[in-house]
């Protein structure tokens, strides 16, 4: 069955509820005025941290970076740091955990924001 997907810009992915077919939009959005500030389409199978740096570069200005737990990785912590004046505010990764005395520097601050 799986053979039958020939579309060359869609790809599987594996979410909660199953196995999916498809792509994907990412989309950074100012939350004041609702206005699409930066979006790609990508293959459903492509991981979120690869548009990760033009999807902060696009808000580089905010003050925050409201982001889901595909993001939660500590050279994502890092860029935003190093190239913007916002606080990261990201949703933590479970499979990675929080496990303080091993937490990078940035990752750790971008955490303890959320508190």
């Amino acid at each position: 069955a799986w053979n039958n997907y020939k579309d060359p810009v869609s790809g599987w992915s594996k979410t909660t509820k199953g196995w999916s077919y498809g792509r994907k939009c990412h989309m950074a959005i100012d939350v004041d005025s609702l206005i699409i500030m930066e979006w790609f389409v990508t293959k459903g199978n492509m991981h979120d941290s690869h548009v990760s740096h033009d999807m902060v570069d696009s808000v580089r200005a905010f003050s925050y970076v409201l982001a889901d737990s595909a993001y939660d990785a500590s050279d994502i912590y890092d860029y935003v740091f190093e190239n913007t004046h916002a606080l990261p505010i990201i949703d933590t990764n479970k499979s990675r955990g929080i496990v303080d005395n091993r937490l990078p520097v940035n990752r750790k601050i971008g955490i303890d924001f959320r508190k």
